[in-house]
Order: C-alpha cells, then structure tokens, then sequence
C-alpha cells in the first residue's frame, strides 16, 4: 500500500496516532455478466434467443472489464412480435482490489409491439421508453459479499389491447408486476438474490396469447462474489483540539487500507457516529459533530473492520454560535424550473426561531428552525426567474437570544437559456434521395447531440460541432408520400431543451412523358419542324432535343408541342428525340423516340448571337436576381452564369420567339461584394455557340452558403423552381 503522495496538516501532527493491526477483507473471487436484450418465443424469428450486447459470463481472476453494444437492433417473430432498439449494451468489471464486481445492461430508444394482423389489425401490447438500464452491485464488507441493485427507465409507456394505456411505475424502489389484461406480464426492477450475488431485470415481460408464448428481457444484470478473504491492514486516526469554531464540523482524517470496509468513527462521550471511504490513496477524511459534548477530554476511535485506532484531545469552548448549514441542491436551476424551484433545506440549532435565507439575489420569509432541527422553503416554490445564469450563492443565517448569529452556505448552478437549433437544409424528397437523405441545421456548440426525427419515429442523433449539424443517409423509403415533418432536438446538461421543425414534400412518383411517332424530317419541313408528346400535368416545362436541337416546351392538358424548330443544321441520318420533365420534387421522367433526316445538314456555322443586361444587385433584388437579354430565335436555350468560380450560379432561360431572354428569379446573395460577371451562353442545332457578358456590381456582402445538392435531378429540379417562380411574377407584374 503506497501512502507517501498523502501528508497530514501540521495542526494535526501532534494528534495522529500510528496504525494498530487488526484484519480486513478483500475479494478474491467475482462473476459478472451484462445483457441489453435477450428474447425467446414459440414463433420463429431473426434474433430470437441470440442475446444482444452480450458481455457473457465473465469470471475473475484475473479482473475482468468487457462491454458489448448494438446499433438499429431488431427482434422479431413472424409477424407477430417486433421489439427495436437504438443502441444495445451490457457491460460488466470486476476489481478485486477495489472489493467490487459490477454489470450493467441495457437499450435506448425501445420500442415493443405485439400484433396479431389475423385476428385484429391494431397492437396488442406497445411498450416505449427512450431509455431502460440496470445494474447488480457486489462488494465484499466485513468478510461478506453485499449485492445491491438498480434499475433506471425514462419515460416508460405502455398501452394494451385497443390502444388503451396501462398505469406504471416508472422507477420502482423494488420490483413492481404489472398485469396487461390477458396479453401480458410485465415486472419492472425484478431483483432474484443468486449465492453470493444478485441478477436485476430491469424490464421482464412474459407474454401469453393467441398463438405465442414469448419471454423478453431488456436490461439484464449479473453479478456475484463467492469468496471475501482475511487479510492484514492498519488504521489511524488525527483529530485536532474542538472549539467552538469547529465543534459543529470536526475534521477527521488518517491511513487506512485500501480494499477494506469503510472507516467508522466513534468516540468517548459518545457522538453519532460517522463513516467514510477508503480511498485510493490509502486515506480517509470526515468530519464529526460534536456540538452536543461537553468541555473536556474527548477519545475518537477509527475502525476499519477489525483495525483500530484511537487519539485523545481536549474539547473547549467559551460560546456556541448558533449553528446553520445549507443542503446542496441535487436539481440545478433551469429554463423549466426556474419559476417553480425547491424546496431548499439545511439544518439550524435555534429551535422556532427564524432562518434567514437568500437564495442569490432573492430572500425568502418565513423561514422557520422546526423541532427537527431542520428549515426549509418548502412548501411553495421559489420564483428565480430574474437571477442571472450561472454559480448562484445560499445562505441561510440565524441568531440566537444572545445575539450571536451562525451561518451556512451552498451553491448552485443556473442555466436557464436553452440551445438554439435550427433546420437549414431539407430538400424534398424523391425517388432519388429517399434511401439516402441529407438534412442540415444550426445548434449550440458544447450542448448535447441534436436528435432527428421524421413523422414521430425514432429520432436519431447527430453530433453539433462548430455550431452545425448534419444527418447524412437516413432511409426515408417507408415513409408515404405527401408530407413529412422534420423535427430537430437539443438539450444542453441543466435538461433545457430546444426544437425545430420544417415540412418538406415526399414524391418518388416522376412524370410519365412520351415522345409520338415523330414525322421524317426533309427538305420540306426540316426548317420548321414539328414533334408532339404527352406529358404529366402540373410537373412543369418538357426539355426536347432534337438530335443536337435542344428546346422546351410547356406541358398543357397532358400534352406538349414543339413547332417552328429549324433542324436543318442535323445531319442526314438517324435522329433520336428526347423528351424529359421534372417536378417539383425533382423526379425526372423521359420518353423517346426516333425518326430520319433525309437531307444532308445544311452547313451552319454562325453561332447564334446573344447579349446580356445585368443589373446592379442590392438588398431589395439579391434574393430574387433576374438578368435578361437577346439570343437568336430557334437556336435553343441560354445557359446563364452568375458570378465566378465557387460562388457562382447557373440557370437555363428560354430564348423567345421574338429573340429575348429573361433568367428565372435566382437566389445570389452569398455572392461575395464587388463586381460580378453575368454570362449568357446559346448553341444552335449545328453545334455553334454565341456567349455574351455584362459586368455588374454587388453591394452588399456575401451571405453564408448554405451547401444545395447540384447536378442531376437536383439541377432539374432548381430549374424547375426558378422557372415557375419567375413565370409567376412575371403573370403578377402583367396583371
């Protein structure tokens, strides 16, 4: 046993005595085991009866420290019985040396069901809980093995046939059945003492109906010490002289040997006796009260199982101040509680006579010394709604009849200002991203993960760093289409909690477009060309390309045309029309057909010319950048470019029959300040192109980009967007 990091204060030099030998006890033998979810039933299914976040059965020596975890856990038998978890585990140690054996186990996020779809489409049994664990404890004290127990659940519910709720205990002091009429038997904290040990089942549910019989443990907990042996230890004990400044709270401390029983302290006038912890270290330090002795000689005893040690000092004092403490509070002050708080409690010395108490800023009447020898504020709650956030100082005072006044103080935390979470990105959801979804936001940096969820369903955590959040892939392909809300949440460690929320569309449906058997082209209606196709109403424009003619075309009554399409510059051959729409969920749907060109391409080679008109970009038009321009009627459409490489944005304009241009309405306020670059681009059917460009200028800074998936369906999509989006003011400018 090394004690030489721990020294003595020299006011109690003179008072230690050296170690008297006696006999401790100490672990020489341990098992331990933990479980998160173990399931059997007479319906085969995945799982069952292969226990999950299994540690095993452990044995020591030598020490043991084993953990198991599953993520996204599932359970089933047949159809009948679905239990899923978010994280199981079980986990246990042993440290002889330290006279413990310890397991725990375990599930977050539970949630059970049982349904017999033959018989009764609804559920049976639900039981949820965003947390269930247990723990089995057992030290060796005094030469005997002690197992002690627990189990911790959060917000358990559990509702039976036809959705009806059953009452529960949610963290019984002992093990608690509830009876689910006719489906079911739930215990809640099933403690089962083993030889020299104890197992805790946190949740042990044994169902019986229909045609299942089924047992599920959640939380399972195994720990046992067969054998406590005697070894050789010493104590001692330093105890100062007792005045009428320390006589409420003596301090004791001395040697002791680490893997034994605690320290107990008595002494001679007797006082309660005090017990302390064997630390580490090979120490002990606790304080006595001796306020009730007598001046005069005073003997205090340390024993540690069988060692003693004993010291003898003087008690004097002239004047007893009264004598006041304040209990820490276990709860700190939060957003949720700062209105309603307590009670706070301490004790006093002055029997019926007042405690002055102030709690920060704020003094609380009324307070009173009971027959107890104890005050609270209790019973009606304190209001701490105007004490700023942070280390928040009680005290509490009272004087005696001689006017002598004794005081005592604590401290507590306040925070009551939640963490703010955002919801920045949520695109909609299509075929595409359904399976694989991306959705980002804002938070508080140091407050816990932030939990997502979507239409109720298990939230899953994402980690705040920097300020931001991300949930990258999560499957969203069960959800049906329509609306699904997403609801973001964070908690910081005082439980203040902050939410946010958005609705994004769900449609993995894409349009259904074909192309009608096109006419041949030749020399007689290559420069005016016509092809037709149907279309999905209300999805948006059809983008046709005519070999390498590209154009759009509006979609009407499921239908669209495109006419008036010079041709002539594709070469004699095969020629393969494409017809694609996307919606606003950015579902793309395409049709195809094909035809022949009889003439040969009649030579081409003016690019189309093409011009630009950029406005300046201000606060009023940076949400809503629209620049315009000409282009050459029947060459296809302007690509438009706004701004430089990274920041810039690119949409498509349809170039008109009369030769203009106008862009969709464009979101460019992340565009850095100064000058920018507008870029309009056209190739015809003969593969020239015309590029115009206009300079402008930005005044106002760069917003901070929020990253928007690019390329593919999403292109399709923002140019979708953008395009309703100007037709629809360009309609409310008209009208």
């Amino acid at each position: 046993m090394c004690r030489s990091s721990w020294r003595l204060a020299p006011w109690m030099a003179a008072a230690a005595v050296l170690a008297w030998s006696g006999t401790v006890f100490a672990a020489t033998t341990g098992t331990g085991q933990g479980t998160g979810l173990r399931a059997t039933a007479s319906v085969a299914g995945v799982g069952l009866g292969v226990p999950l976040g299994d540690t095993g059965l452990r044995t020591a020596p030598a020490d043991f420290n084993n953990s198991q975890s599953t993520v996204d856990a599932q359970v089933t038998a047949g159809s009948l019985l679905n239990v899923t978890a978010g994280v199981v585990s079980g986990a246990t140690q042993s440290a002889l040396a330290l006279n413990q054996v310890s397991s725990t186990g375990g599930v977050t996020n539970l949630n059970l069901s049982l349904v017999n779809a033959d018989i009764i489409p609804l559920s049976l049994l639900k039981v949820t809980a965003d947390a269930v664990s247990s723990n089995a404890t057992v030290v060796c004290s005094g030469g005997s093995p002690v197992a002690t127990g627990s189990t911790t659940i959060t917000n358990l519910k559990v509702t039976g046939p036809l959705g009806l709720n059953v009452p529960v205990t949610i963290n019984p002091t002992g093990p608690t059945v509830v009876n689910v009429a006719g489906v079911a038997t739930l215990t809640i904290n099933e403690q089962t003492a083993i030889p020299s040990g104890l197992v805790v089942n946190a949740l042990h549910l044994e169902i019986n109906v229909l045609n299942i019989n089924a047992d599920v443990v959640i939380g399972h907990s195994r720990a046992s010490m067969p054998d406590c042996a005697a070894a050789a230890g010493s104590v001692t004990i330093s105890v100062p002289n007792i005045n009428a400044s320390n006589q409420g709270a003596v301090p004791v401390q001395g040697l002791c040997t680490y893997g034994g029983g605690t320290v107990t302290i008595t002494s001679d006038p007797a006082i309660a006796p005090v017990t302390a912890a064997c630390t580490p270290a090979g120490t002990y330090s606790v304080n006595a009260n001796a306020t009730s002795l007598a001046n005069g000689n005073v003997t205090f005893t340390a024993t540690q199982d069988t060692a003693t040690a004993s010291t003898t000092v003087t008690k004097a004092t002239t004047a007893r101040l009264p004598t006041v403490t304040v209990d820490t509070p276990a709860t700190p002050i939060s957003y949720a509680n700062q209105g309603s708080y307590g009670p706070i409690t301490g004790t006093c010395s002055e029997t019926g006579q007042p405690v002055a108490v102030k709690v920060g800023t704020v003094d609380v009447p009324g307070v009173s010394c009971l027959a107890s020898g104890t005050w609270t504020t209790g019973p009606t709650p304190l209001n701490l709604t105007t004490l700023p956030d942070g280390p928040v100082l009680i005290t509490a005072s009272q004087t005696d009849i001689n006017g002598r006044t004794g005081s005592g103080s604590a401290t507590v935390n306040k925070d009551a200002t939640p963490p703010v979470v955002t919801i920045v990105t949520a695109p909609a959801i299509n075929a595409t991203n359904a399976g694989s979804y991306t959705t980002s936001g804002g938070c508080t940096t140091g407050d816990s993960n932030v939990n997502v969820s979507f239409n109720g369903g298990v939230a899953t955590a994402a980690s705040c760093t920097g300020g931001h959040w991300t949930l990258s892939g999560a499957n969203l392909s069960t959800l049906p289409d329509g609306t699904v809300n997403i609801l973001a949440t964070q908690s910081d460690a005082f439980t203040n909690t902050s939410s946010a929320s958005r609705a994004v569309p769900k449609d993995t449906t894409p349009p259904v477009v074909t192309v009608m058997a096109p006419a041949t082209i030749d020399a007689s209606n290559q420069a005016n060309y016509t092809v037709s196709g149907t279309c999905t109403t209300g999805d948006g424009q059809v983008s046709v390309n005519i070999g390498s003619f590209a154009t759009v075309a509006p979609c009407a009554g499921g239908n669209w045309t495109v006419t008036g399409a010079n041709v002539g510059g594709l070469p004699q051959g095969a020629v393969t029309i494409t017809a694609s729409q996307t919606d606003a969920a950015g579902n793309t749907g395409t049709g195809t057909g094909s035809t022949n060109k009889t003439t040969a391409g009649n030579g081409d080679t003016t690019p189309p010319t093409v011009t630009v008109v950029a406005p300046p970009i201000g606060p009023s038009n940076q949400g809503s950048y629209s620049p315009s321009g000409t282009c050459t009627a029947g060459d296809g459409p302007v690509t438009v470019t706004i701004g430089s490489p990274p920041h810039q944005v690119t949409v498509t304009a349809t170039c008109s029959g009369q030769g203009t241009w106008t862009a969709p309405p464009s979101d460019v306020s992340h565009l850095p300040q100064g000058q920018v670059i507008v870029t309009g681009t056209q190739t015809d059917a003969a593969g020239n192109t015309g590029t115009g460009s206009a300079t402008t200028t930005k005044s106002t800074p760069g917003a901070v980009a929020v990253p928007v998936p690019v390329g593919g369906l999403w292109a399709a999509l923002a140019l979708l967007a953008t395009g309703v989006l100007g037709l629809r003011r360009r309609r409310q400018a008209a009208a």
